[in-house]
């Protein structure tokens, strides 16, 4: 469940991105995410290759949004422990954070 006022930025000025400290970091499963800013967009988590590992949202964003990530690939596998990052890409912004899987 995301946290009301994770962020505390209130409505973002145009072209703000903002992507809060995932929770809980290190993860033993779910990781959530809230986020901020205006656009089309993705959140995507990548391993530390870059190599895309799963998409947990996608869409349009007006503001504040969340997302959740439950520790698995594209395919529904848990992935392993370890270091991986939450990237934010709205329009032509982008933001980053670190998360770590810890089962």
């Amino acid at each position: 469940m995301p946290r009301k006022g994770v962020l505390g930025v209130g409505t973002p000025k145009p072209g703000a991105l903002q992507l809060a400290t995932p929770w809980p970091n290190p993860a033993r499963g779910s990781v959530r995410f809230a986020f901020a800013g205006r656009g089309q967009g993705e959140l995507s988590i990548v391993d530390v290759s870059g190599r895309l590992i799963a998409t947990p949202w996608h869409g349009t964003l007006a503001g504040d949004g969340s997302a959740a990530w439950e520790g698995r690939d594209g395919a529904g596998h848990a992935v392993p422990n370890g270091v991986y990052f939450a990237i934010l890409r709205v329009d032509d912004g982008r933001s980053v954070r670190r998360v770590v899987i810890a089962n």
